[in-house]
């Protein structure tokens, strides 16, 4: 009984003490991040690939995305610098029927946008405490994103578009990615810090080159040429729009 008393008098507190740690005193840290967001991306990314008599429900837009993050940051006084590779993943478009004026399905379309982004965040602390901080941000990136497009034509759709099997349309595109933010972190245990921060994030592909041969419903697209709309343009989507994100951070002593 004794024994157990002086563990919990003495030796606990000196344990608890030295896992507590002074963001002032931390340099270095890993973190993961997790983001929810809103984005325009709405049916972008194929309806403009078929000719104007297809329709789709109106009700079926993509307007969420979701994000993860894993990387490196670099403490200097009230800087943070953050390194760090970001997962952008809208939501998918699964099954999702297309009709001619008389209601009757041609066709189905499952499509799957993402984007990898390097990036790059600089963060400001305004106040600052031994387990606090709240501060503002700035980020910057180069996205490669991916959309694939899988096409299920039904015998109405083989009858509308002869010619013209099942097909995937893939391509990629690139985009300068830009985030402004606010947010505040506290001591999480030991030394993990815990943050949340909102904000919002600006990002537009204008354009796709073809992964693969691909005969569509409009036209046909060679491997590393651009994706054209029903109407000769280039497809273009847009992942821009708010966010919110929580981090975990381990820092290094």
């Amino acid at each position: 009984m004794f024994k157990s008393i002086f563990i919990l008098v003495f030796i606990l507190p000196t344990f608890a003490s030295a896992k507590v740690f002074d963001y002032k005193k931390s340099h270095v840290a890993t973190y993961l991040r997790g983001a929810f967001g809103l984005n325009n991306l709405q049916k972008y990314a194929y309806q403009p690939g078929f000719p104007s008599s297809v329709t789709f429900p109106d009700n079926d837009g993509v307007n969420q995305s979701y994000s993860a993050e894993f990387g490196f940051a670099f403490i200097s006084g009230k800087l943070c610098t953050r390194l760090g590779l970001e997962l952008l993943y809208p939501q998918l478009t699964s099954g999702l029927g297309g009709k001619n004026a008389a209601g009757t399905q041609l066709l189905s379309v499952t499509s799957q946008v993402y984007s990898l982004v390097p990036k790059i965040d600089l963060e400001l602390a305004f106040k600052e405490t031994s387990t606090s901080k709240i501060y503002g941000g700035l980020g910057a990136g180069y996205a490669i994103t991916t959309l694939k497009n899988t096409v299920t034509l039904t015998s109405a759709g083989n009858a509308r578009f002869p010619g013209v099997a099942d097909y995937i349309e893939e391509g990629t595109g690139y985009g300068y990615l830009g985030e402004i933010f606010m947010g505040v972190e506290f001591a999480f245990f030991d030394n993990v810090g815990f943050s949340l921060d909102a904000g919002y994030r600006y990002l537009v592909n204008s354009s796709f080159n073809s992964n693969r041969n691909t005969t569509t419903v409009s036209r046909t697209e060679t491997t590393g040429g651009q994706i054209l709309n029903d109407d000769g343009t280039a497809r273009a989507i847009g992942l821009s729009g708010p966010f919110a994100a929580g981090t975990f951070r381990i820092y290094f002593r």
